[in-house]
Parts: structure tokens; sequence; C-alpha cells
């Protein structure tokens, strides 16, 4: 698992990306503006 925030001048965003060894993997991020988080971006994987 991979994880990151990042407080930049157009709001802070923070990331959260897994994985396993075999066949699954995701990411999320979400997106913050004026106190609100917000998601911004998903994706999966399963093969």
């Amino acid at each position: 698992t991979i994880y990151y925030y990042d407080d930049q001048l157009s709001g802070r965003k923070y990331v959260w990306e897994a994985e396993d060894d075999i066949t699954v993997w995701f990411f999320i991020v979400l997106k913050e503006r004026g106190g609100v988080w917000k998601l911004d971006a998903a994706q999966s994987l399963l093969e």
C-alpha cells in the first residue's frame, strides 16, 4: 500500500494506491477545496 498527502496551492490532495502480488490493483484520489474533500479519480484492475 502506498499513500501520500500533497498540500498544493490549489488545494490538498490525498492519494491511496494498493496492490497485491498477483491480480488486484486500485487507487483513489481525494481532493480538498474550501474544506470539502471529494473523490477526484479512482481506478481498479482485477485480472
